[in-house]
This record gives C-alpha cells, structure tokens and sequence, in this order.
C-alpha cells in the first residue's frame, strides 16, 4: 500500500494483531484453534459517510470500509468429527462492509506547541472506535503434509462459525483501526497548519 504521498503519509497497511486462541466446539477435548500473525489489510480503502463536530473539540465520523482481508498463521488441536484433529496451515479471512463509527476529540496546539514556522495545527487526542461488520468469511489451507480432510471439515466449520473467530479478534481490531485511524488523521494534520484548513 503506497499510503498518501501527497501529504508524505506513509502506508498504514498491514497490520498486526496479537495471537488468539478460541474454540469452535464445546465439550471435553473440543476443537480449538490457535492464530498468530494475524495480517490485516484493506483499512486504508474506506470512504468518510459523515462528519459531525460538537462543542470542545468532539467529534464523530463514519466510515465505510469495504473490505478488510486477514491473513494468520493457525494451528488447530483437539477432536473433530470423532478423530483427533491437531494440524496446521494459513487461515485466509475477509470481513465485508464494515460500517466504523469513530469517536473522538481534537485540539488546536496553542502558539507554545506550534512548529517551527510559528504554524499552528489541529490534533486528534483520543479516539474511539466500534464497527459492525456485514459479512465474515474464512477459510484455512492445509500446510504441507497435513491432513486433507481434517482441512476439509475445518472449513466447514469456519463456514458456520467464522463469526466466533471475528468476536474474538474484535476487542484488538477496534484499538487497532483506533491506532492506524489516529496515525493517519495526526500525519495529516501535521503537514496542514489551521490557516490552511480555513482557507480550504
């Protein structure tokens, strides 16, 4: 991803999120799975549906992202389909329509805090975010010398349940799209001075 080389703001994409473990059956012995490097992409294709700016700086935006792509390695362990069900491979994930409410609060720095050509330039200092995702899909593929229907019957499950693996990520994704959201919006902001924004 090439970022935005108008204003020199680097590529956001992708990112990481931290290693996961959740069950996709219940009981004694069930079918668990483990992600760890978890790739995200996709984040830096969204489009801005509204801005409202209230009173001391708050404001909200909504954002459109059509897609995110998630790629981790896995590795599974317990028992499916009656058979021990340990293996390993790659889980390709895609999360469609995902509506990103944004939440916040900006500043303007004061003459103290300007930059060097005495420019003064507004800050986002916190940010919120809660999203709702529209369609989750996921599927995994087998490492070499895994067990073909094992992989076979993960699927399946993941066809069903891929909504467990997104609830799970879904604490982290939010304080990450927070992080890369901030990072963008700080860039920015750093390379526009307010005169330059009202006079825009």
């Amino acid at each position: 991803m090439p970022g935005i080389p108008e204003v020199d703001v680097p590529s956001t994409e992708p990112f990481r999120l931290a290693e996961l473990s959740l069950s996709l059956t219940e009981g004694r012995g069930g079918y668990r799975i483990s992600l760890k490097d978890i790739d995200v992409t996709g984040v830096s294709n969204f489009t801005v549906r509204d801005l409202t700016v209230g009173e001391a700086g708050a404001f909200s935006l909504d954002v459109d992202i059509p897609l995110l792509s998630l790629v981790a390695d896995y590795s599974s362990s317990g028992v499916l389909i009656m058979i021990p069900a340990s293996g390993r491979g790659t889980l390709h994930g895609e999360l469609g329509r995902v509506r990103t409410q944004l939440r916040g609060a900006l500043s303007v720095r004061g003459a103290d805090r300007a930059d060097r050509a005495g420019r003064q330039h507004v800050h986002v200092d916190r940010l919120l975010v809660d999203l709702k995702v529209g369609d989750v899909s996921m599927r995994i593929d087998r490492a070499p010398g895994e067990n073909f229907i094992i992989a076979q019957a993960t699927n399946m499950l993941l066809r069903t349940s891929g909504h467990l693996v997104l609830d799970a990520m879904m604490p982290e994704l939010r304080l990450k799209l927070a992080d890369v959201f901030l990072g963008i919006a700080n860039n920015i902001f750093a390379k526009v001075s307010v005169d330059q924004l009202l006079r825009d």
